[in-house]
């Protein structure tokens, strides 16, 4: 359900998502807050959603790459197709799990 008066940002839009490209905190804040701006902006269909997400990178190599993953362009869901970008930076997986360097310190 959308938000009454709320306004999708645009691309060029400065309080947009962004994404810097590099750190999992800033991909996982970008994911999170294009999640809120498909919900509260009433985006429900899934191919738009993903759309939406890529609209909003500022990187076109990395635009690329999401939209060229498989799941991109078949009728897989926003959810399957942020799984396979999660995929690319093992570095979410670490933090979720915990790395061994981590470990090693704790020990």
């Amino acid at each position: 359900m959308a938000v009454v008066n709320f306004k999708i940002p645009s691309a060029w839009d400065q309080n947009r998502p962004k994404f810097d490209g590099e750190t999992t905190s800033s991909l996982k804040n970008f994911l999170r807050n294009m999640e809120a701006v498909c919900t509260s902006g009433g985006i429900t269909d899934e191919q738009k959603q993903k759309e939406k997400l890529l609209e909003y990178l500022d990187h076109a190599e990395l635009r690329e790459q999401w939209e060229r993953l498989p799941v991109f362009a078949a009728s897989k869901t926003y959810s399957d197709w942020k799984k396979e970008i999660l995929q690319l930076y093992p570095e979410i997986e670490d933090m979720m799990l915990g790395s061994v360097s981590k470990l090693k310190e704790i020990c």
